[in-house]
């Protein structure tokens, strides 16, 4: 084989890899503008990775869901996932505060959502010309449809902050 097509292998290497995905990607895709759609997708895409900048590299994207890669410690990877969490949040909120655009993108913004899935082991990069692939040699990263605290079994996490909920109920909802 040339070495211009040449494989290249890191080496093993330990630490976490986080899974940032959006929940309601496919459904708001499907209901709304493209144009704005992919406005919005894109802000908050790069928020996350703004966020987590200097602390996590960027692995793969795909669609809504970008795969990190870090040497923090747990604690370290979970205060960078919940300052992840908060910019997301923040920037959504500010981008529904903002918007005067009546069309369906920017009117569902609410429905995106942001969960994380955290393996902690060994693994490695290989690179074949540009692209890069991870080599995992013990559990696969995968999206997971779970909510709570911290979830999961082995060193395989799902892990979404909780929000607060509001024990009084609006004047609306008063009967």
């Amino acid at each position: 084989m040339s070495s211009a097509g040449a494989a290249t292998f890191s080496g093993l290497q330990e630490g976490a890899l986080v899974l940032a995905d959006i929940s309601g990607y496919s459904k708001f895709i499907a209901q709304t503008e493209v144009d704005h759609s992919w406005s919005i997708l894109h802000e908050l895409l790069d928020t996350m990775v703004r966020s987590l900048s200097g602390r996590m590299d960027v692995s793969q994207v795909e669609g809504d869901a970008i795969l990190f890669i870090s040497g923090l410690s747990t604690p370290e990877v979970i205060a960078a996932v919940e300052g992840t969490f908060v910019a997301f949040h923040r920037r959504l909120r500010d981008m529904q505060a903002v918007t005067t655009c009546p069309c369906s993108a920017c009117a569902n913004i609410s429905m995106l959502k942001l969960k994380f899935v955290v393996h902690h082991g060994k693994f490695s990069r290989q690179r074949l010309g540009s692209v890069e692939q991870l080599h995992r040699s013990r559990a696969a990263i995968r999206r997971s449809r779970t909510s709570g605290r911290k979830l999961g079994q082995g060193n395989v996490s799902a892990w979404r902050p909780r929000k607060r909920r509001s024990t009084q109920r609006s004047p609306s909802t008063r009967r």
